[in-house]
């Protein structure tokens, strides 16, 4: 053999191993279409942390797979479906739909592993359980997070509750503080 068909096919069998290697090892980083598929939905779950039962609350905000959504807020530290929960119903354009969607795709939301470290004791923590494609992604808390996924939850986050109108946040904030001013300990 000579010293250039050596060559070539030493670099025709590394180029295999990066191959399998892709396809084995990195399984989660497969194109994901960015078209939005019909079953897409995501639920974002929000607690305050650990505070004193009057001051603490939950929501959970659920987007799709049609255009109403739905705001569930609780006071206090019940199990949902607890005494008090409040819920609402609110609409989101198909193109605010895609938008969500996009985005989730270009952040590579739609894998099976995260990198995860120490949760905060007592830390609020934000949430989110995606349906797209058939298939169920759970993102951990945004403060179990690391690095850049902690930032990417966050930033999700934060997009999503602009798509909630004002006045269910106006109404959740004075229902918060009826119940802080109720509260009998």
């Amino acid at each position: 053999m000579t010293y250039t068909k050596k060559i070539l096919c030493s670099l025709s069998v590394l180029l295999l191993l990066l191959v399998l290697t892709q396809i084995l090892i990195f399984p989660g980083c497969r194109q994901v279409d960015k078209n939005t598929p019909e079953d897409f939905e995501i639920s974002m779950h929000y607690d305050v942390g650990a505070l004193p039962p009057q001051y603490h609350y939950y929501y959970e905000i659920k987007i799709g797979p049609t255009e109403q959504c739905f705001f569930e807020y609780q006071p206090g530290y019940g199990e949902p479906p607890a005494p008090q929960v409040w819920k609402s119903s609110f609409n989101v354009s198909q193109e605010h739909l895609d938008s969500l969607y996009r985005l989730l795709v270009d952040y590579n939301f739609f894998r099976k592993t995260w990198k995860e470290g120490e949760i905060p004791c007592g830390s609020d923590s934000t949430y989110f359980e995606i349906k797209a494609g058939s298939k169920i992604f759970k993102i951990p808390s945004d403060s179990s997070l690391k690095g850049d996924d902690a930032a990417k939850v966050r930033e999700i986050a934060e997009f999503i509750k602009e798509l909630v109108p004002q006045k269910i946040w106006s109404e959740m904030q004075a229902m918060q503080q009826d119940f802080e001013h109720s509260y009998d300990e």
